[in-house]
């Protein structure tokens, strides 16, 4: 990719490059050569929010399941952060009140609409995630976790002594520009961070963990 071929002409890399849901179709195999890789700068960041295709079973696919596979689904970068596992996202269901009405005026664009619709989203989030400057406000961050699953199991929870398991998302700058350079991501890749949304502006929400801890039946 251009970040490859930056490299090979100027022998040097691009300091910071942001994947914002990349390619799914035509991009699945692991060839770094020909699709973006942490290799490509010296901090590769990537977003996923249109992946679910890769996880679902093909010979039960779903013309529901239609807007969740034109991103790719493996790590790519130093860091990827997985919006609601990576899938489809939050107000991109096929068939909503609002998609019905749409598709009664003009019914093609309204299918294209539906099947970009999650793959768009992450572009909304990291400019809604701007919005949110108040310091009392929501904020978006994720939690590092081995899969999505374990995340939604509360198991992830903790941001380790240094707070290197909870991150802001992307579009941080002065964030990322001192925080890349205290940890190496090499050492713990794949960093993938998780993150829960919701499907109305300005879409972050508050992650709650709540432990219920019951006391054991006496003996005697």
């Amino acid at each position: 990719f251009h970040g490859r071929r930056f490299t090979a002409l100027t022998g040097k890399k691009y300091g910071h490059i942001s994947g914002l849901d990349p390619a799914g179709p035509g991009f699945y195999i692991n060839d770094r050569a020909v699709r973006l890789d942490k290799s490509d700068a010296e901090l590769v960041i990537i977003s996923h929010s249109s992946s679910r295709l890769l996880q679902s079973d093909i010979d039960k696919f779903n013309v529901m399941d239609v807007g969740g596979f034109i991103g790719i689904q493996g790590s790519m970068g130093h860091y990827d952060f997985y919006f609601q596992g990576g899938e489809k996202q939050p107000g991109c269901e096929f068939l909503t009140e609002e998609s019905k009405k749409t598709m009664r005026s003009n019914f093609t664009w309204s299918v294209i609409e539906r099947i970009f619709c999650s793959h768009n989203k992450v572009t909304k989030y990291l400019l809604a995630n701007q919005l949110l400057t108040d310091e009392n406000s929501c904020q978006m961050i994720a939690y590092q976790c081995d899969s999505y699953r374990d995340f939604l199991n509360g198991n992830c929870s903790d941001c380790g002594p240094e707070g290197h398991k909870c991150r802001p998302i992307e579009f941080e700058p002065k964030y990322w520009s001192k925080r890349h350079k205290s940890v190496d991501p090499l050492k713990t890749y794949p960093n993938n961070l998780y993150i829960k949304v919701k499907a109305e502006e300005p879409y972050c929400v508050f992650h709650y963990q709540i432990v219920v801890t019951t006391a054991g039946q006496s003996s005697g």
